[in-house]
C-alpha cells in the first residue's frame, strides 16, 4: 500500500514539474513576442515621424544646438528648408529646447512649414500614427515581470492548485468508495 501512494505522489509531482516546464515556455515565447511587437511599433513609429519636412526639421533644430544656435553657420547646411521664414524656424528650435513636447503638438503649433492644427500634414497620416502610439502604450502598460517571479508565481500556483486538486482527488475516490460500501 505505501509504494502506491508514493507512486502516486510522485506521478502528481511529476505531472506539476511537466505543467510548469510548459506554462514556462509559454511564457517565454509569450513575452518574446511582446517585446518583439513593441520594437516593431517603435520602430514604426520612428519610420513614420520622419517625413519631409519634419526631419529636416529635427536635423536644423540639432545642429543649430551644437554651433550654440548661431543660424548663419546652420543655415547654409539645410537648403531644403531656405523657402521657409527663417524666424520660423528659429521659434521651432526654440519651442524643441524649452518644452517637453509631443510629435504631434510640435507640429500642430507650425502650420508654416505644412501642418495642420491636429498636427497633420499630407506626407504624415495621423490616424495611424495615433493608432500605432495607442499600442505602444497598451504594451508597454501590460506588467512585465523577471524570469525568476514567473517561475516562483509557476511554482507556487502549480503546487497550490495540485495540492487542491490531489485532495479534491481523494475526497470524491473515497466518497464513491462509501458509497458503493452502502449499496
Amino acid at each position: 500500500m505505501n509504494k502506491r501512494i508514493i507512486a502516486r505522489e510522485f506521478l502528481f509531482l511529476l505531472s506539476s514539474l511537466v505543467l510548469i516546464g510548459i506554462l514556462y515556455i509559454i511564457f517565454i515565447f509569450v513575452d518574446s513576442h511582446n517585446e518583439k511587437r513593441y520594437n516593431e511599433l517603435g520602430n514604426s513609429a520612428i519610420k513614420m515621424e520622419n517625413f519631409e519636412p519634419h526631419l529636416s526639421l529635427q536635423k536644423y533644430t540639432i545642429e543649430a544646438k551644437k554651433n550654440q544656435y548661431d543660424y548663419s553657420k546652420v543655415d547654409p547646411l539645410f537648403p531644403q528648408l531656405k523657402s521657409y521664414d527663417r524666424q520660423a524656424l528659429k521659434d521651432y528650435c526654440a519651442t524643441v529646447e524649452e518644452e517637453n513636447y509631443n510629435f504631434i503638438e510640435l507640429n500642430s503649433k507650425f502650420p508654416e512649414f505644412g501642418f495642420e492644427k491636429d498636427g497633420s500634414h499630407p506626407n504624415f497620416n495621423i490616424d495611424l500614427y495615433k493608432e500605432n502610439q495607442n499600442q505602444i502604450i497598451q504594451i508597454s502598460n501590460r506588467p512585465r515581470y523577471t524570469n525568476e517571479k514567473v517561475v516562483a508565481i509557476m511554482i507556487s500556483f502549480i503546487f497550490s492548485f495540485t495540492f487542491f486538486v490531489r485532495y479534491l482527488f481523494y475526497a470524491t475516490y473515497w466518497s464513491v468508495k462509501q458509497l458503493k460500501k452502502e449499496n
